[in-house]
């Protein structure tokens, strides 16, 4: 009796992960770049799975890239409601400082502007300016 290969319900874990070729390669291009990417579309298309294939450290090496001091913070917007871009990205700095947790000069940058003004998208750039990563 053969397993089925579907996932049904959850990601499929990324050591099962295979195929979009094309989707990967172009996400690696933007980081590579440090670009941006928006991903969308229906329920059960492969959205998370993509995303938690592209947060691991073997998707990293099978494109030749170092995931060494790479922090990789995946966000579910669903579970931020009400949903306000405040609060998102109260939440985006709260993940990435729960990831840096062996950098404590980020996790203090952090602190810092989550207790001294309302996040927004500046907070993000002041912090990545200040550990010369954004220009």
């Amino acid at each position: 009796m053969s397993r089925n290969p579907f996932y049904i319900g959850k990601p499929v874990p990324p050591e099962a992960f295979i195929g979009r070729i094309r989707d990967i390669t172009f996400a690696f291009d933007l980081i590579a770049q440090k670009g941006h990417l928006s991903i969308f579309g229906g329920r059960g298309i492969g959205k998370s799975s993509l995303l938690q294939y592209l947060a691991a450290p073997q998707a990293w090496e099978a494109v030749g890239y170092d995931f060494a001091g790479t922090l990789v913070v995946l966000l579910n917007c669903s579970f931020i409601n009400p949903f306000q871009p405040a609060a998102f990205w109260r939440e985006v700095l709260v993940n990435l400082k729960d990831k840096a947790d062996k950098d404590a000069l980020l996790q203090t940058k952090i602190e810092t502007v989550l207790a001294t003004q309302e996040p927004g998208p500046e907070s993000l750039r002041s912090i990545l300016g200040k550990l010369r990563l954004c220009p």
